[in-house]
């Protein structure tokens, strides 16, 4: 009779830790995530981004993105992942109805809110929050909803860096094959070099006749294709370290270095002397650039020693 008292106990508690467990187990699903509109990122025609130490306000035009008032044009790649984020913003669970906002970093001090509109219909706004403690989610915060979400992927790096992080920092950019002349003003010298097409070759594999051309100075003496390959190489896509603020590029003057480049497109690019010795930025223009620009040591130098010093 006791052993069976004993076995009543024991069931009577298995019993209770199993609906404990149930209980406990649905209860942390009684709730429905918010169903976010679909969107498309070609819908996106406005974004704004505001956190402790950043205002961004960006606009389309046409295809090209532009940050405003100033209307300089925005790195592709970078509003691509903004708007990838925006229109694919997936809430996975939620994480507290606590409203304790500092703790995910969703509090007035530290909170990123990102908001996107089509024309002047706003179509999503919410707050980004610190990443998750997985790395593969980000805790974010709807408007008008004040409860705390998990959001799929880690992504608040994508809306920090201000407008500098996000300015298009091309400053020049030289398709190779339209060059037909290069001039170049070095110290007190100055070389051209013009590209000049040789007698056809024999032919190809394909029987085609192939086409060669050479670079010579004003004298007729040719120039290592080497050396100009290397050049144009800098020029190709030439993006700048960070732009001159507060000042017009008229106030810069006797460059130490001045490349003009002729083909469809004429362009020029001229670089100054650094402030000091060891400094690891030259101040320079462009004639692609509207403003004046910080160009790396390492960039410039690369420039201005390609064919080498006269």
């Amino acid at each position: 009779m006791k052993a069976k008292k004993e076995y009543l106990i024991l069931f009577a508690v298995a019993l209770v830790l199993v609906l404990y467990l149930l209980l406990h187990q649905s209860g942390r699903t009684l709730y429905e995530l918010p169903k976010l509109q679909e969107l498309k990122k070609a819908q996106i025609t406005k974004i704004t981004v505001s956190g402790p130490d950043t205002r961004v306000r960006l606009e389309k035009a046409g295809d090209k993105w532009k940050l405003m008032p100033e209307g300089y044009p925005a790195e592709s790649s970078r509003v691509e992942n903004m708007t990838d984020i925006i229109s694919s913003l997936t809430l996975t669970a939620m994480v507290s109805e606590a409203q304790n906002y500092s703790r995910y970093h969703l509090g007035e001090a530290k909170r990123i809110g990102v908001k996107a509109w089509a024309g002047q219909e706003l179509l999503r706004s919410f707050a980004v929050g610190k990443p998750a403690p997985s790395r593969r989610h980000t805790f974010v915060k709807l408007a008008d909803d004040p409860r705390i979400y998990h959001a799929r992927k880690n992504f608040r790096s994508r809306f920090t860096g201000g407008a500098g992080a996000l300015r298009d920092k091309t400053v020049l950019a030289v398709d190779a094959d339209t060059v037909r002349a290069i001039e170049i003003r070095h110290k007190d010298a100055k070389l051209r070099l013009e590209r000049r097409q040789q007698a056809p070759s024999k032919k190809g594999l394909q029987g085609k006749t192939q086409q060669q051309f050479i670079w010579e100075d004003k004298q007729g003496d040719e120039i290592a294709a080497s050396k100009i390959e290397k050049l144009l190489k800098q020029l190709k896509s030439l993006d700048c370290q960070s732009f001159i603020d507060k000042r017009e590029k008229p106030e810069f003057t006797n460059p130490i270095y001045t490349l003009a480049v002729d083909g469809k497109k004429s362009r020029t690019l001229s670089i100054f002397a650094r402030k000091k010795a060891d400094a690891d930025m030259y101040p320079a223009v462009s004639s692609e650039a509207a403003d004046p620009f910080y160009l790396s040591a390492a960039k410039a130098e690369a420039i201005m020693e390609a064919i080498g010093k006269e």
